[in-house]
């Protein structure tokens, strides 16, 4: 592990629309370097509204230092091709196992941003 406590994917949005950030999906942990986590009083501190969801899945609360990055095609979103090894769809409507099923969701007019009806 080359020393790292966490391998997982760097996530950079193709839009700028957020900051890059660690995508917690796909991971390889060397538990013995995280004795820190406490998964038990960790979950129930965010059904009990103590912990903030977002900080705590994208790693921002570990020191850089302990990450290192796994190759994107260990956790491609949404892309298939020769390279990729682990599919995540991230999609409702790109999730396999949803096919025939109703979707409950517009999807964006990507042209104005405002769902229309039926798309």
């Amino acid at each position: 592990m080359q020393g790292k406590a966490i391998f997982c994917r760097k996530i950079c949005p193709e839009d700028n629309s957020r900051e890059p950030y660690y995508g917690t999906s796909v991971m390889l942990l060397d538990c013995s370097k995280l004795t820190h986590w406490q998964w038990e009083k960790q979950i129930a501190e965010m059904f009990d509204f103590k912990r903030d969801y977002q900080p705590w899945t994208r790693l921002w609360m570990e020191a850089e230092n302990s990450i290192g990055l796994l190759e994107e095609e260990w956790n491609h979103l949404d892309t298939l091709n020769e390279q990729t090894k682990l599919l995540h769809n991230t999609r409702r409507e790109t999730q396999p196992w949803k096919t025939g099923l109703p979707i409950d969701f517009n999807r964006p007019n990507r042209q104005s941003g405002v769902p229309k009806n039926g798309d």
